[in-house]
């Protein structure tokens, strides 16, 4: 059904199918027609790793909502947000990503990036934002690893971590 829907809309710019019962093989399949996309909500849905092998193809997408999802490391180890070079804003709360994947992400462009219930330090998304996403300015830890030491709070504090 909703491949039916998109077909005619191909100059959609946002499209949100958060919590809805949408396949992942529809995604991969209808998705990528979806050239201009600038803001894509997935949150909740029953993705794996793979299934998001089209983001690639996705280089006009600002903001993209993962939360929710079976992400692991993999999914960030495999590059397949290489191709969202235009990424200001990512979310992936409470999905399986950890220090060993946050570190894998190289995103020029991304500006903001949503961990909260994720396993990971401030100390590998403060080398995050010095070295592969210079413009990382707000990041959100909520429910995260528990900040260790003033050093970390003094890092948190820079990138605007803290609320």
């Amino acid at each position: 059904m909703l491949a039916q829907l998109l077909k005619p809309l191909s100059r959609l710019l946002a499209l949100d199918v958060s919590r809805t019962r949408v396949s992942s093989r529809c995604l991969k399949e209808e998705l990528p027609r979806l050239a201009n996309l600038k803001v894509l909500g997935l949150q909740g849905l029953e993705l794996h790793d793979d299934d998001l092998v089209f983001l690639a193809k996705l280089s006009k997408i600002r903001k993209l909502n993962l939360s929710d999802t079976l992400l692991t490391d993999t999914f960030v180890t495999k590059n397949y947000l290489a191709g969202c070079s235009s990424l200001e804003l990512l979310s992936l709360c409470r999905t399986h990503i950890s220090d060993r994947g946050l570190g894998s992400i190289m995103l020029n462009n991304l500006r903001t990036l949503w961990l909260d219930g994720c396993s990971v330090s401030v100390e590998v998304v403060l080398s995050l934002s010095v070295s592969k996403c210079k413009n990382l300015s707000y990041v959100s830890l909520r429910e995260s690893k528990p900040i260790r030491n003033e050093e970390e709070i003094l890092a948190a504090e820079v990138l605007d971590m803290l609320d």
